[in-house]
């Protein structure tokens, strides 16, 4: 067409998605925009999307058969009064551990040169560096001060591999492979270690103020962490891998203003 400008204005204007896939955003076989389910052109098929929605409704099936369903039927005959500070608390993390986890597998396919390698590689260093930071969640919180401040110690660090790391990683990786599984493993640790706190910690302050929401507190980040997946494969097709990963921090920090925020009577000590 001449010049960029014309080039990207032809993209912008085209009835399909053309333009070229990248690295953040690899999805080559997805052409149809979400405003396609309702454009009411029948020349506007959209079977990505659609797909995404049917599995996003049977997942959804799924997790309230086997999760809701037991719950609501197998508890005790008094069930305890629903608290939406503790529904946000664990659906948030829930949502946010997915975004990161699914943002991170796909950053950093490429860099170690197969899918395969990432799986092994970053979820390797992901679950590990979770369990360390469970494990020490409390001396986390303490040492933080509260739990906001966690919050916002993954924000930095997520927003510093989004703006400092991730950019660079095509530079590097000619590096052998070891090495570029050990920056891997350096880069997701501290992560891993922050999202570790928020789940054993909420439950162990949720048992001290209400023990019988506690199982229910397992069933809601249980049913999100199955829909996540298909809602942030969702997500990525349409703004790409880098803006998943952001979205954790909203919802780690909607997590930890949920019980910093309690009322005095219920809000957890730390």
């Amino acid at each position: 067409l001449g010049t960029p400008a014309r080039e990207a204005e032809f993209v912008r204007a085209y009835s399909y998605d053309v333009s070229p896939a990248t690295d953040d955003r690899p999805f080559f076989f997805n052409y149809s925009f979400w405003s396609h389910l309702v454009s009411g052109d029948a020349k506007h098929w959209a079977p990505m999307q659609v797909t995404v929605l049917l599995l996003t409704a049977l997942v959804g099936a799924a997790a309230v058969v086997c999760v809701y369903l037991p719950l609501r039927f197998m508890a005790d005959a008094e069930r305890p009064a629903a608290s939406w500070r503790a529904t946000l608390y664990f659906a948030a993390i829930a949502v946010g551990y997915m975004a990161v986890e699914i943002a991170l597998l796909q950053k950093f396919g490429v860099f170690l040169g197969h899918p395969n390698y990432a799986l092994s590689v970053v979820l390797a260093a992901l679950l590990l560096s979770t369990g360390l930071g469970a494990l020490g969640s409390n001396a986390i919180v303490r040492a933080l001060g509260r739990l906001r401040f966690v919050s916002y110690a993954l924000a930095f660090v997520l927003l510093g591999a989004h703006l400092l790391v991730f950019p660079r990683l095509l530079g590097w990786v000619a590096l052998p492979f070891s090495v570029r599984a050990a920056v891997v493993f350096a880069l997701v640790a501290p992560v891993g270690v922050l999202l570790g706190v928020f789940m054993p910690w909420g439950l162990d302050r949720l048992k001290e103020v209400s023990p019988a929401l506690a199982p229910w507190a397992w069933g809601i980040n249980g049913i999100f962490s199955v829909l996540a997946p298909v809602i942030s494969v969702a997500f990525a097709m349409s703004w790409g891998s880098g803006a998943l990963m952001l979205t954790a921090i909203p919802a780690y920090l909607a997590a930890a203003w949920a019980l910093d925020r309690a009322p005095a009577a219920v809000r957890p000590a730390v």
